[in-house]
């Protein structure tokens, strides 16, 4: 499955010499977890960061992407005959991937326009605890996740796009030593500028279409 990711990452890399457009995105914004188990089953907000890169035709690009957090879910640990607080579970992922973008507009790299997303990749968790029976430690093994969603792209610039939209992660998270079997998806709300570059034939179509408008 990695061969897979890798084989598909360079060819999208590759694919930017001879593509029509080429997609640079960075993003921030807010995720919420949506684990299945307790104490983790009351969503806990955090910052993200990331950034996509893709190429391909006018209207569908082939691209990859890397998100890390600015901050951790954090969870409260309670004794279960006291219900008193005894420490914190907080959770770190990275993820990357490969995914497929499309955006329907009927001038994509220039004017607004609705985009699809979808994609997969692997998520690395870490759980950090401050309880002190427990590891402070520990990380889930890399887990094959899968991603899509739905957004807008507002032109701010002639190259320039305000981005906003709505992703979901999905991973099945498998019991390693002390850390528990569980679905660790996750809610995100991204807000992020990108940049269009168009080429070649494309680039004298979209050039004669800015006269016109």
């Amino acid at each position: 499955m990695l061969k897979f990711f890798i084989f598909l990452f360079f060819s999208a890399i590759g694919g930017q010499l001879v593509a029509q457009q080429l997609y640079m995105e960075a993003f921030t914004g807010r995720n919420r977890t949506n684990y299945n188990i307790a104490p983790y089953e009351t969503g806990k907000g955090y910052w993200p960061l990331g950034l996509r890169v893709a190429a391909g035709a006018d209207r569908l690009q082939l691209g990859a992407e890397y998100s890390t957090h600015l901050s951790r879910s954090k969870f409260e640990i309670k004794d279960t005959t006291t219900n008193e607080k005894i420490g914190e579970h907080q959770f770190k992922s990275i993820y990357y991937g490969l995914f497929l973008r499309s955006k329907i507009s009927r001038y994509p790299a220039r004017r607004f326009g609705i985009t699809l997303l979808a994609g997969a990749g692997y998520l690395n968790v870490q759980r950090s605890s401050s309880v002190d029976s427990e590891i402070e430690n520990a990380e889930y093994k890399r887990t094959l996740a899968y991603s899509g969603g739905v957004g807008i792209a507002i032109p701010s610039q002639s190259i320039g796009m305000v981005e906003l939209g709505y992703y979901y992660y999905y991973t099945d998270l498998a019991a390693n030593g002390n850390l528990p079997s569980m679905i660790g998806s996750y809610h995100s709300i991204h807000l992020g500028v990108s940049l269009n570059f168009v080429f070649g034939q494309r680039k004298k179509e979209y050039f004669n279409i800015m006269k016109k408008i």
